[in-house]
């Protein structure tokens, strides 16, 4: 069974996607953990694995019958005609591509399938289709895989055509989930394996692959292909799943007489796995004081479990520009109003020290049930109270 290998759609959207750029108009329709484990230098294996032109080696041949029975329907009612496809019924996200991606290799042809690359880059592959039904993109990226490894993940996003598209993508989906999907990520599986974990097979598609570029060494942003950032992978996936799931900071910066300033930033969020980021929306004594000393700390705690972690670094004061923009559209991405006429600045932090946070409630042995249990109880009362105040 492969249902442990779906993924709720937050392990896609969290994430701080090039993708997210060009596809907001689109749904999410599917999120896949692929089972190609591997270390941090494995994505062009997986890329190469998804894109051979040997029949046999093919991971998508496993659900070669269905289709062959979508073309053939589709020939019958004129959904894959040339006029319904990509630069004919719809224009080819390569036209929503910035500056940056569209100097990136575009990434290999996909022989099995009728699919056109848009990009490839260091941990991110995406191709398009469209016919007359839907216009998707699959989305392939490699992701750690909390064990000091990593793996692959699929992502699948549309844009129906109107009710039919919406109709058609409903009535395949279970096709999809119980036969498609799975018969494909075991094929996927068998051939990783094959290969000791290596998708390298006699022959497999060349991929142009950013020379300057390694894994967990530069950041997903418009700047990364340059270099301007740095990334050292110094959060783990636990850290950034707190970050994410909290969504607010307490930001402390040092005032320019040397005291200190607290302050809350409900826009904290993970910009990748060296840096966080947030908006100024209403923070002038913070961005005065990073713009005297950049020097930083912010606090993420969950207020239930009563853990968290302490994030020191340096912080960049961005209002304008490339780095501005990634800043608008990842934190728009993740549910923040991303209004450009409300936030003045982005500020970016790396981060250079992660320490955990742990309540002393812990120091007598209780158990993690426990303490939440208790702060449970506590937030549940106080809520209570405020009710019975209205």
């Amino acid at each position: 069974m492969t249902d442990h290998l779906r993924l709720p759609d937050n392990a896609h959207t969290s994430r701080p996607w090039r993708i997210h750029e060009l596809t907001g108009d689109f749904r999410l329709e599917d999120a896949w953990a692929l089972p190609t484990p591997g270390s941090a230098d494995d994505f062009p294996r997986l890329v190469q694995l998804l894109a051979s032109d040997e029949p046999s080696q093919r991971p998508f041949r496993a659900a070669g019958a269905l289709w062959a029975i979508r073309w053939k329907v589709g020939k019958l009612l004129g959904w894959d005609r040339p006029n319904a496809g990509l630069g004919s019924r719809v224009p080819t996200l390569r036209d929503r591509l910035p500056e940056d991606l569209r100097d990136a290799p575009s990434g290999p042809d996909l022989p099995a399938l009728p699919f056109t690359s848009l990009y490839l880059i260091d941990d991110e592959w995406a191709a398009e289709i469209a016919n007359r039904t839907m216009h998707g993109v699959m989305h392939i990226s490699w992701v750690p895989d909390g064990t000091g490894g990593y793996r692959g993940q699929m992502a699948v996003l549309v844009k129906p055509n109107g009710l039919p598209g919406i109709a058609y993508m409903a009535a395949i989906r279970p096709f999809r989930h119980l036969i498609v999907y799975p018969a494909m990520l075991r094929e996927i599986e068998r051939r990783w394996r094959s290969h000791g974990g290596c998708a390298c097979s006699r022959r497999t598609v060349p991929v142009r692959w950013p020379c300057n570029m390694t894994f967990n060494d530069t950041v997903r942003n418009p700047a990364s292909r340059r270099g301007k950032l740095l990334v050292r992978a110094v959060l783990t996936e636990e850290m950034k799943r707190v970050v994410l799931e909290q969504k607010l900071g307490f930001v402390a910066t040092v005032c320019p007489d040397g005291t200190p300033n607290l302050s809350p930033k409900g826009t904290t969020t993970v910009w990748d796995d060296g840096h966080l980021v947030f908006a100024d929306i209403r923070s002038p004594n913070t961005v005065r004081n990073l713009r005297g000393n950049p020097s930083i700390e912010i606090n993420v705690v969950d207020p239930i479990v009563r853990k968290g972690y302490r994030f020191k670094g340096k912080a960049e004061l961005h209002t304008g520009g490339e780095l501005y923009e990634h800043g608008l559209r990842l934190l728009a991405a993740r549910g923040f109003d991303a209004c450009r006429e409300r936030i003045k600045t982005i500020v970016l932090v790396r981060v250079d020290q992660a320490v955990a946070l742990v309540s002393p409630a812990y120091d007598g042995g209780a158990s993690e049930y426990e303490v939440s249990a208790r702060w449970e109880a506590h937030a549940e009362a106080l809520a209570k109270r405020r009710h019975e105040v209205r």
